[in-house]
C-alpha cells in the first residue's frame, strides 16, 4: 500500500509530501490500514494541491519574468540551492570573474513554488534544457554546469567574464 500511494504521489507532483503517506507500523487502525493516518496525510495532500493550485503561474508570466532577468543582467543563473551541478558551477564562474560584471544575479528555484515548473518548461522552451542550472550571459544561454566546464577547460570562461566586466 505505502509503494502505491508513494507512486501516486510522485505522479501528482508532491514526490515531497511521499513520506506522509508512511504508518508507524502501531498506527493501525481495526482493517489494518491505518484510516486515521491516512485521513490526516488526504487532508495535507489535498490542502498542499489546493495551494498549488492557486498559486499557478502561466507560461506567458514565466516569459515575462525570465525575459526581463535575462535582458536586465549580464550574467543571469537560474538554480537550486539543494543541486550540487548549480553550485558547483557557480563556484566554478566565481573563481573564474563572474562575481566582477557588475550586473550577476542568481535566482534560486523552490521547488515548493508552483512557478518553478512552468519557469523550468520555458527554460526548456527557449533552452532545449529543463535542468538547472540554466546560465546566460548578455542575453545567450551558455548552458549548464557542463557547458561551464567545457568552457573552463577551453580557455573560454574568464575571458568571456573578464569582457564583461566594467
Amino acid at each position: 500500500m505505502r509503494s502505491l500511494l508513494t507512486l501516486v504521489a510522485a505522479f501528482i507532483g508532491l514526490a515531497s509530501l511521499a513520506a506522509a503517506f508512511t504508518l508507524p507500523s502501531g498506527n493501525r487502525s481495526a482493517d489494518g490500514m491505518g484510516s486515521a493516518s491516512l485521513r490526516r496525510s488526504h487532508s495535507h495532500v489535498a490542502k498542499h494541491t489546493q495551494r498549488r493550485a492557486r498559486q499557478s503561474v502561466t507560461m506567458a508570466d514565466a516569459k515575462a519574468y525570465v525575459d526581463g532577468l535575462v535582458s536586465e543582467h549580464r550574467v543571469m543563473v537560474f538554480a537550486k540551492p539543494e543541486c550540487p551541478y548549480c553550485q558547483s558551477a557557480i563556484n566554478l564562474m566565481a573563481m573564474n570573474g563572474a562575481k566582477k560584471v557588475k550586473s550577476f544575479k542568481i535566482v534560486y528555484l523552490d521547488n515548493e513554488d508552483p512557478a518553478t515548473d512552468t519557469i523550468q518548461d520555458y527554460l526548456q522552451e527557449i533552452t532545449g534544457a529543463r535542468t538547472v542550472p540554466r546560465i546566460f550571459a548578455d542575453g545567450k544561454c551558455i548552458g549548464g554546469s557542463s557547458d561551464v566546464e567545457e568552457m573552463k577547460s577551453a580557455g573560454t570562461l574568464r575571458p568571456l567574464f573578464a569582457s564583461m566586466a566594467e
